[in-house]
């Protein structure tokens, strides 16, 4: 299974895109989007996960990798975005967060 990293840098190249592109598109540095291909940084900011899949064009499924998941199920915090409720309306947040909250579940079950 290829990484959130891996998913980023595949989807990007197929736009002719280089990292700086990205960035510009998504709102994000460069060297955050660098960080993430490199697999050294994981997205977990529901912000920045929303940016990423609209600069990118797919659904938050394709960046929410079992790593990403995990992450986000053991820090549900980053659900609770400022940047995230800022700049989205709230027909989007909930779509957003019930995305993220049936995938953590999915990934990691109540007990």
């Amino acid at each position: 299974m290829d990484t959130v990293g891996q998913r980023i840098r595949k989807r990007r190249e197929e736009f002719g895109w280089n990292q700086e592109n990205l960035a510009e598109e998504a709102g994000i540095h460069r060297n955050t989007i660098a960080k993430y291909e490199n697999d050294s940084n994981v997205p977990t900011d529901i912000f920045i996960l929303c940016q990423l899949t609209i600069a990118l064009r797919v659904p938050l499924e394709y960046l929410l990798t079992e790593e990403c998941l995990d992450i986000l199920s053991k820090n549900p915090a980053h659900l609770a975005s400022r940047r995230f409720a800022e700049q989205l309306n709230t027909a989007e947040k909930i779509a957003a967060v019930e995305q993220i909250i049936q995938a953590t579940t999915a990934f990691h079950p109540p007990k």
